[in-house]
């Protein structure tokens, strides 16, 4: 990996030597925008952009931007989470590498291959003396803003919220945060 990102920094440095030999005024160039980005050439973490002149521009990533569908096509990373009316999902969050799914009794996160499921059936707390278990509230509502998902009293008095990053799915209920996927 390290080689091919040497690779790649030699390759960005040689198209800014080129453009700044050649004499060419940035301004002249195209912008990097939509309409001039070479999509077949993408990958994870970089973009191609045509320039005109003979010039290309590679723009790399520190993360994720991009994931490969079931045909192979390497598409921008949507982390939104949103209402799904198929089958038996609320809420599904699948423009990433990590898809995830969502119901009032459940969780469904895959990556690759990989499947975790949680089922949300009650809650346990040790109040110091016991464990106090509290089973789910048939009543809880939910709320998906961007990224994020709540599940507003779940439990009595306890909420799960969800969140998608690049590449990762988040969970927390009551202070405890569970991470799946890249870091």
């Amino acid at each position: 990996m390290k080689q091919q990102l040497s690779c790649i920094t030699a390759f960005i440095l040689v198209i800014a030597v080129n453009v700044m030999a050649s004499g060419i005024n940035d301004s002249h160039l195209k912008p990097l925008s939509a309409q001039n980005e070479l999509v077949p050439k993408r990958g994870r973490i970089v973009k191609y952009y045509d320039r005109g002149q003979g010039l290309k521009t590679v723009v790399l990533s520190g993360s994720s931007s991009h994931y490969q569908d079931e045909s192979g096509k390497w598409l921008e990373i949507n982390t939104k989470i949103v209402g799904n009316t198929k089958g038996t999902w609320n809420y599904r969050s699948i423009n990433n590498t990590i898809k995830a799914y969502w119901n009032t009794d459940q969780m469904a996160v895959a990556d690759g291959d990989e499947r975790i499921l949680l089922e949300l059936k009650g809650y346990g707390a040790n109040n110091g003396k016991d464990i106090v278990k509290t089973a789910r509230d048939k009543t809880a509502r939910s709320l998906a803003k961007q990224n994020r998902l709540v599940f507003k009293d779940l439990f009595s008095n306890a909420s799960e919220f969800y969140q998608v990053a690049p590449e990762q799915a988040y969970w927390e209920s009551e202070g405890r945060m569970y991470k799946r996927g890249n870091t």
